[in-house]
């Protein structure tokens, strides 16, 4: 909402300094901390460094359960993925970056023989796949794991929505019914200079 002060005075107006010091309470109390949108000018250009918060992150998940059967689960063959979540498209491109990835390894039935390793690609069909980290294993049973130092950006389409998918590279082996591998993928969205 628009900012005005307490008291207002005309050129023949003899000042008290009780009315003059709450309008200066007025402009003390609206800057800290009470500034809202209503209050920037859209060419205010502040840049996004300026701000405490410039992000906020999406979290995609899927949780891939292991079977007995070779080329299926947590025991897929080479040349297989797993699609671990989409990005809506908008109608103008936004740039999101990569934060990470988190991913823990269930254990039901004690399989697990040998590790599948997988790439993270983003993209779709149409317009083709980024690989945006690769060699991610499954890892140490029932231990969280963390992907970080990623410097990795991408856009979103206007036109189509694009997937993250895990690309496997080398096939699991010895997982059973009631194994389970849990990807989240950790997105931020930069924000637009207002």
């Amino acid at each position: 909402m628009a900012f005005a002060v307490t008291n207002t005075f005309t050129g023949t107006t003899t000042l008290a300094a009780a009315d003059l010091d709450q309008n200066f309470s007025d402009i003390v109390g609206k800057i800290n901390g009470n500034l809202d949108n209503s209050n920037l000018s859209g060419n205010a250009a502040i840049a996004n460094t300026q701000l405490a918060n410039d992000d906020y992150e999406i979290v995609l998940s899927t949780t891939v359960e292991g079977t007995a059967t070779a080329n299926e689960g947590l025991n897929n063959t080479v040349g297989g993925y797993f699609v671990v979540g989409g990005v809506p498209y908008v109608s103008a491109n936004s740039t999101y970056e990569i934060k990470g990835i988190e991913h823990m390894l269930f254990l039901g039935t004690g399989g697990g023989g040998t590790a599948m390793i997988v790439d993270l690609d983003y993209g779709n069909h149409t317009d083709g796949w980024t690989t945006i980290k690769t060699g991610i294993s499954t890892g140490i049973a029932n231990q969280q794991t963390r992907e970080s130092s990623f410097t990795t950006t991408f856009t979103t389409s206007s036109t189509r929505p694009n997937f993250f998918v895990l690309d496997i590279t080398q096939q699991g082996v010895g997982f059973n019914d009631g194994d389970s591998w849990c990807i989240s993928v950790l997105i931020s969205h930069a924000l637009r200079t207002l």
